[in-house]
């Protein structure tokens, strides 16, 4: 549950028209993939986000057609 929460939170930073934008494409390319595990995922996740992960993409996520 832990990812998908994580995953959900990571991709309200994309543009859902443009997943492929440069900018927010390059910072996950540059902040996540590229230092790989040399970090503690949490961190690669907060430099990514610019915050500690939280629930709020999730819970829209899971009550989006109520």
């Amino acid at each position: 549950m832990w990812s998908l929460v994580i995953a959900k939170d990571l991709f309200s930073k994309f543009d859902d028209a443009n997943l492929l934008a440069p900018a927010v494409a390059g910072r996950y390319r540059d902040t996540v993939l590229a230092p790989g595990g040399s970090k503690p995922a949490g961190g690669l996740i907060s430099d990514f986000l610019g915050r500690p992960f939280d629930f709020k993409a999730w819970e829209a996520w899971l009550n989006r057609d109520k």
